[in-house]
């Protein structure tokens, strides 16, 4: 069956005002949510999940939210005869990023992955390790690993993103074989995802199945993913509906700005420009010679060629350049 897997940018102080105290005083949760989802539509989908998830955690917190945000009185006990999965608090971690970021898609690939988990599996720390108060307390939030569909790993701290970072722009083998291959979509969401992160000191986390290769997606706000299949992996601005609260800014914020090409890009469409730009001036000066010997034509016209062959190449290496900061 294999995992539907999204890479998740998010910061530390993010998870704990929009999950860590909401569960510690349910009464934030209202508040908290109209800074976290401008958009009422995903607004009343999270208070959804929140009460979901926190019911299954536990019933009297659960309860104790539903009264904060309903003053009608109204519990909206769940049906007992719903056997669906409850929406985990765990899962929550990735939701709420997923409201503030963009986040990337990739098929059958993840950190955790790699060299069975041993490269860089100890960079991803179980959230109970970053929540605070009754977090801690979550059997679910000690877990490091996702270990099926439907679920979400621990959390990257910023500075292994930047490591990771390092490595993907140095084409670390085993990573690159682990995403099959320099060329392949899942290692280019990666690059994508963790180019955004480490641009803006965000951590990462890894969910499976908030997003499916065929369009659906549960996370509520799919206008933030990021995928091959969309055509949209490289655009790195959040939907004008992800929010812009007190978190913005210093590693937190919705990060506007040209997308987040990697760095390899770049230098590679730069490094062919320049290629194709040798390969023309030398048929240039060629031509230019030999029109010189057939013709008689004076030296200053062979000049006039060379420099009109360099000026042209000169501005086809910078119009690469923007194109991709741009692109």
């Amino acid at each position: 069956m294999g995992f539907d897997v999204t890479f998740h940018p998010v910061s530390e102080r993010d998870l704990q005002r929009y999950l860590f105290d909401i569960v510690d005083d349910p009464t934030l949760l209202a508040p908290r949510l109209a800074e976290l989802c401008p958009d009422p539509g995903t607004r009343t989908l999270m208070q959804a999940l929140f009460e979901d998830a926190l019911r299954s955690f536990d019933e009297e917190l659960a309860d104790s939210v539903y009264a904060a945000s309903r003053p009608d009185g109204d519990l909206g006990q769940r049906d007992e005869e719903d056997d669906g999965k409850p929406y985990d608090l765990k899962a929550l971690a990735a939701t709420v990023a997923g409201c503030r970021h963009p986040y990337w898609y990739a098929r059958n690939a993840a950190l955790q992955f790699v060299g069975e988990g041993a490269t860089f599996g100890s960079m991803i720390r179980p959230l109970a390790e970053i929540g605070t108060g009754r977090m801690r307390t979550l059997a679910a939030a000690e877990e490091t690993f996702f270990s099926g569909n439907y679920d979400v790993s621990g959390f990257i701290r910023p500075d292994d993103v930047r490591e990771i970072a390092k490595r993907l722009e140095a084409n670390d083998p085993v990573l690159v074989e682990a995403f099959g291959g320099t060329e392949s979509r899942e290692l280019e969401s990666l690059r994508y995802a963790v180019t955004y992160a480490a641009s803006r000191r965000l951590g990462l986390i890894e969910a499976t199945d908030l997003a499916m290769i065929g369009g659906i997606v549960y996370a509520p706000e799919p206008g933030n993913l990021r995928a091959h299949y969309l055509k949209n992996v490289h655009v790195d601005r959040p939907t004008p509906s992800s929010s812009t609260g007190p978190g913005t800014g210093n590693g937190s914020g919705s990060g506007a700005g040209g997308p987040a090409v990697p760095p390899h890009q770049s230098h590679a469409r730069t490094g062919r420009a320049l290629a194709q730009t040798a390969i023309f001036g030398v048929l240039a000066a060629f031509l230019g010679l030999r029109l010189l010997v057939e013709s008689g034509a004076g030296i200053s016209f062979f000049i006039f060629v060379l420099v009109l062959f360099a000026v042209l190449g000169v501005a086809r290496v910078l119009m690469t350049e923007a194109r991709s900061r741009i692109d």
